[in-house]
């Protein structure tokens, strides 16, 4: 079925929960290639500030997209044990 993305705000600790026209409106994204403009679609439907540390975690738990100062960053590791800042589950 494929990988599906979660976004979550590093700098605020929050997750999102809009819906998202990416995905007939549900809140995560399946197939997410770190697009820059799903990003910023992000950002403003949660009012988040552009210069907020935000990721894309894989709810396999490998993938993970860090959007940080307008650059796009793609890591694959455990998001569980490697990422510092949060612990995310999407679910």
């Amino acid at each position: 079925m494929g990988v599906y993305f979660y976004f979550y705000n590093w700098t605020t600790g929050e997750k999102n929960t809009k819906p998202l026209k990416y995905n007939s409106g549900l809140h995560w994204i399946p197939k997410f290639t770190g697009d820059i403009e799903i990003f910023q679609y992000v950002i403003d439907i949660n009012g988040w500030d552009v210069n907020d540390q935000i990721c894309a975690c894989g709810d396999n738990n490998t993938d993970l997209y860090i959007y940080e100062n307008g650059v796009v960053t793609y890591e694959y590791y455990a998001c569980h044990d490697s990422v510092d800042q949060v612990k995310y589950d999407p679910y």
